[in-house]
């Protein structure tokens, strides 16, 4: 639990009707979740749902704290009610506080892109579990803390189920998270606060354009997740993909670019495919592996870029690649 006061810091807030002294048990975006003392943040969705219609829903089941920035039809004088100018902001900056900021405790390895997310991720699991760490997996296919698989109904789930699940990985002795980050979750502000460690870029193609509207938008949807890193941080980038300049143009992090172009960092060819097996070359050295298909030469070499920066041996990659295995229904 955490006193409202001290969460209400770390939001910018327009009016106040209410007191400030009292607990937060959880924070909740769904109604339905919420139990006594929940702080209830009424997000405007995207499909025409609306957070705030619930407001009284949310009470019903005890929340005393409501966040929204449309006012609602009624007020009920025994809880606090707190205005802003954006709710998903606030959502995401107080549940960032509420779980003691968990990213700042973990590695963070965010993946986006319209295609190969979801094998990349499982890729970067299993190898890194490998070396001996223990890892937390945020995706498409359900979230993982360890072997333990929790079902979801989004590739990066809303907020304040981000970072209590964050904050769970932390609690489990999780060290490193490889995570989905769609460009929904981007523009909807779902990863506000996260502290990438390391930022895949796989692809960009013509899909999502009915929720970003062109390929420009929808270019700048991903560059928020490259722009949100520091210079401590590294993005691995498609080099054969159009837009991946657009996601080096304003981040500080360290940037390598990986494709078949021998200008890059790390550079594949000499590409061949069987019925049971991909072999390549990336940067001189030979790599073989059962995932099939040139797709999955470029997702196995993204990874390979990432374990190189980590400093893993690649006698330890290459003997890892002959055992890996795609992600569920891939």
């Amino acid at each position: 639990m955490k006193l409202l006061s001290e969460l209400i810091s770390s939001i910018s807030i327009l009016t106040i009707h209410g007191k400030l002294d009292r607990e937060v048990t959880t924070i909740e975006h769904d109604s339905r979740n919420c139990v006594e003392n929940s702080l209830f943040v009424a997000i405007l969705g995207t499909t025409g749902s609306d957070g705030h219609s619930f407001i009284g829903n949310a009470i019903e089941n005890g929340a005393s704290t409501i966040i929204f920035q449309t006012f609602p039809d009624t007020f009920y004088p025994h809880c606090t009610y707190i205005l802003v100018d954006d709710t998903r902001d606030a959502a995401a900056r107080l549940s960032n506080a509420f779980y003691d900021f968990p990213s700042d405790s973990l590695r963070i390895i965010g993946v986006t892109g319209t295609n190969g997310k979801t094998t990349i991720t499982y890729l970067l699991k299993q190898l890194l579990e490998s070396t001996g760490e223990k890892v937390g997996l945020i995706g498409t296919t359900g979230n993982m803390i360890g072997n333990e698989l929790i079902p979801t109904n989004y590739t990066t789930p809303e907020a304040p189920e981000l970072f209590r699940l964050l904050s769970k990985m932390k609690d489990a002795s999780i060290t490193t998270v490889v995570m989905e980050v769609s460009s929904h979750a981007l523009i909807l502000k779902r990863v506000l606060g996260v502290r990438f460690s390391v930022a895949f870029f796989t692809n960009l193609t013509h899909d999502h354009l009915d929720f970003h509207g062109s390929m420009d938008e929808y270019s700048k949807a991903k560059q928020i997740l490259f722009n949100s890193l520091d210079s401590n941080s590294i993005a691995i980038l498609n080099g054969d993909n159009e837009f991946a300049v657009k996601m080096k143009e304003d981040t500080a992090s360290k940037v390598f670019v990986c494709g078949r172009n021998s200008i890059f960092d790390y550079f594949i060819d000499k590409e061949q495919l069987t019925i049971d097996r991909s072999e390549f070359n990336l940067n001189g050295e030979i790599y073989s592996t059962p995932l099939l298909g040139r797709l999955n030469i470029d997702k196995v070499a993204f990874r390979l870029a990432l374990c190189d920066q980590l400093g893993i041996d690649s006698s330890i990659i290459k003997s890892i690649l002959t055992l890996v295995k795609g992600a569920p229904g891939r």
